[in-house]
């Protein structure tokens, strides 16, 4: 629960959305604030009532998932996951794992 404290945080701090992944990798849920969410499902858009500063913000944000989304795709499914496990693991240990051991 700590983690998801954590994360509910920084969503707070940046206004941003998260997807929750399902045990199979899949994307599950979304989490975003309330107000966030009435805006969704009332239909009001996103941009109208922003201010310049606030709508270059959205554009940037906007721009940044794009491009995370555009590395993802770039990269095939054994390289993701093997990117991530090294952000788990490291070192001799870890690379032992994958050595032919001699007798």
């Amino acid at each position: 629960m700590p983690n998801f404290q954590k994360l509910v945080n920084l969503l707070k701090k940046t206004g941003d959305k998260a997807i929750i992944l399902d045990e199979t990798g899949q994307p599950g849920y979304i989490v975003m604030s309330v107000n966030d969410y009435e805006d969704l499902i009332l239909g009001k858009s996103g941009v109208s009532g922003l201010t310049e500063s606030e709508l270059l913000d959205k554009i940037n944000r906007d721009i940044a998932i794009w491009k995370d989304n555009q590395e993802l795709r770039e990269l095939s499914v054994d390289q993701y996951n093997f990117a991530k496990d090294l952000g788990d693991f490291g070192g001799e240990e870890y690379l032992s794992n994958f050595t032919e051991e001699k007798h």
